[in-house]
Order: structure tokens, then C-alpha cells, then sequence
């Protein structure tokens, strides 16, 4: 990663306001900084934001100006932060997005919303740190969860009551309780289970029970033979029509045609299609590793099959998805050895050498 971290200094890309952009400095993927054709430099950028242009200049911006009025009307405005006690001040408006505003130690805080200037919302960085430790909240699969570290909003650690720890986290998330453990799944609707052992007469004269039941929409069921049909609906199962599992033309030749075929998810985690029963009934190999079964065609070519993350691929964590470029995904990572922080792509966590090494 340290060659990564080499190769990107001097990286240039168009902003969407016009102007080029150079990368000057590199620490990290969270933590870059810029400087414009016209010398301006910016701190504390995130590589993904670079690359699709979407790092703001100071004085240029790709959004509608401000009125000259609005600006002479909200520089030198105050108001109380509730989280220190002090009066702060904007001193610079360059946007309902971006202000910068004086506090009254003269201390001053950079780039903040008017939105949090007028909820009382603003303090120093360093406060920041400690405001929210020791914060718990109730995830959606049930268990409590603690702040354990905290950068900046949109960069938080958190803990659950097992001891279970996942890293780059948002705190909108953890207020919405939707901070995912790595293997305890989120409580869901409870399938009605009285519905599997129902037994019914399918149109073909053999017996037909229902031996899995996730929804309305989608069961299992398993003739007398030992057949077993995939993902019908309970409507299908109750008045019979229950197709009895074959191979035909048809479905050879979709097999022919699907078997093989690669695709990518939303997320940015490719892999193969291993296996084609039917339209309702594919297997999957994710480049990782993961292999899944039973997944609808459909949902598979729209890249809609899901990949859990946190995951863990030979020393490196892959935290959660950080954006697709030419049909790639990359990935927030984290090396359990080195510790080293990036985004890289399956192949390159593949490759990955620690630095230590």
C-alpha cells in the first residue's frame, strides 16, 4: 500500500467546477490533499471524492452563487452552541454548505453548514473526538452498541455488547440503529412456520408439502418423490399449481447461455454464475469466495444479490464499499496485520503485501 500511496501523489482529475487538480499529499483514502491549477490548495479530502470531481474549491463553486445580499446578511450573524456554551460567529459564507465560523475562545471552525450553525450544532474539532464517546444506541438485530472512537461523523467505531468491533461507520447511522454486525443479522418479520408441513395435491396427481416458507411470495416445496420445487408463491402451493422440477429445452439452453456469465453488484463485488436450474434458481461464486444458491436470474444480471460486509479476505478486511470505476468495485479496507488503511480492489487485496513485510 505504501507504492499505492506513492503512485497517487501527483494524480490529476478535472473538478466538476472546470478547473485541474492535483493530489499533493496522500496519507490515507479518508485523508488527501489538493491543490488547484490556479494554486489554491485544500486539505483533508477522501480520494473517492477526487476522482469523481467532486472536491470544491475554496471560492469557486459548482453550485448556484450566493447572493451578495445573503452573504452581507449572514457574516457577523450569532448564535449559542449548545454543546460548548460559547457564542460563535460566522465569519465566512460561502453557502448554506460551507461557512466558517468563529467561537468565542477564537477558535475557528472551517467549512460547517449554516444548518448546524443555526441548531447550535458547532464546536472545535477536538471536542468533536469526545462529545459522542460512550454513546450507546439499540441496533436493528436487537443488541446495544457503543462509540468506542469517534473522527468525525461520517467516520466512527463502534462496539457491540458482545465485543464484536466494526470500523468507518457513520453517526447517522448509528443514531438509526443500522449498524450491521458482522454475523448477527438484523430481526426481521418472522415467517409464518405454521405454513410449512401443509401438504396439498399439485395438478400432475403427486403430493406436495411445503418445506420452506420466507414469505407469501417465495417457498419451497417438495413432492412425494423427493422433487423439490424453489421459490413459488403461496397463492402457486394452495391451489396446486405447483410445477414439478424438470429439465427441458428451454431451460438447457438457458443454462448454456448464463452459465459462466460474470456480473457485478451494486456494491462493487463481482463473481460467476456456477450453475442455472431454472429463471428462479441460479448459483452464484462471488470473487471472494462466497458462494449463494438459489438466487433469482434476474436478480443476479441487475446486480442485485447482496455481499455481507465487514469481510475478511486473507489479511484484509473489506469494510464497506467505496465506488465502482470501469465496471470494478473498490473497497474501504483495513489490514489486520499491518493495519494500514485503503481503497483497493479484490484483486489488489488479493496481492496485498504488508508493509511490514
Amino acid at each position: 500500500m505504501k507504492n499505492r500511496r506513492e503512485e497517487r501523489v501527483g494524480q490529476t482529475n478535472r473538478a466538476k467546477m472546470g478547473m485541474m487538480m492535483t493530489i499533493i499529499v496522500y496519507r490515507d483514502c479518508n485523508d488527501i490533499d489538493i491543490q488547484f491549477e490556479d494554486g489554491m490548495v485544500v486539505w483533508h479530502k477522501r480520494y473517492r471524492d477526487f476522482l469523481i470531481g467532486e472536491i470544491a474549491h475554496p471560492t469557486l463553486s459548482t453550485h448556484r452563487s450566493v447572493s451578495p445580499a445573503t452573504r452581507i446578511k449572514r457574516i457577523g450573524e450569532t448564535n449559542k452552541s449548545n454543546r460548548t456554551g460559547m457564542l460563535m460567529t460566522i465569519t465566512e459564507y460561502r453557502g448554506c454548505n460551507d461557512i466558517d465560523v468563529m467561537l468565542a475562545d477564537g477558535t475557528l471552525v472551517e467549512h460547517c453548514t449554516y444548518t448546524s450553525f443555526t441548531r447550535g450544532q458547532i464546536a472545535p474539532p477536538e471536542y468533536q473526538e469526545t462529545y459522542r464517546l460512550g454513546e450507546s444506541n439499540k441496533a436493528s438485530n436487537g443488541m446495544m452498541m457503543t462509540i468506542i472512537a469517534y473522527r468525525m461523523c461520517q467516520d466512527i467505531d463502534i462496539q457491540f455488547e458482545d465485543g464484536v468491533i466494526v470500523y468507518h461507520q457513520t453517526y447517522y447511522m448509528f443514531r438509526r440503529g443500522q449498524i450491521k454486525h458482522p454475523t448477527v443479522p438484523a430481526l426481521k418479520h418472522m415467517p409464518d412456520v405454521s405454513k410449512i408441513g401443509r401438504t396439498v395435491v399439485a395438478k400432475n396427481k403427486l403430493k406436495a408439502t411445503c418445506i420452506a416458507y420466507r414469505n407469501k411470495n417465495d417457498l419451497d416445496a417438495q413432492f412425494d418423490d423427493g422433487a423439490i420445487t424453489y421459490h413459488i408463491s403461496w397463492e402457486q402451493f394452495r391451489r396446486g399449481n405447483v410445477p414439478y422440477p424438470g429439465v427441458n429445452t428451454r431451460t438447457l439452453a438457458m443454462a448454456n447461455k448464463y452459465i459462466g456469465t460474470r456480473f457485478i453488484t451494486s456494491s462493487g463485488v463481482g463473481g460467476v454464475i456456477t450453475d442455472y436450474h431454472d429463471s428462479s434458481n441460479v448459483d452464484i461464486l462471488f470473487d471472494t469466495g462466497i458462494a449463494k444458491n438459489h438466487i433469482k436470474c434476474r436478480d443476479v444480471v441487475l446486480g442485485r444479490v447482496s455481499h455481507p460486509f465487514p469481510y475478511q479476505l486473507n489479511d484484509v478486511i473489506m469494510e464497506k464499499p467505496a465506488y465502482i470505476c470501469n465496471d470494478t468495485g473498490n473497497f474501504y479496507c483495513k489490514c489486520t496485520k499491518c493495519s494500514v488503511e485503503d481503497i483497493l480492489s479484490i484483486e489488489e487485496i488479493k496481492s496485498h503485501k504488508c508493509i511490514a513485510n
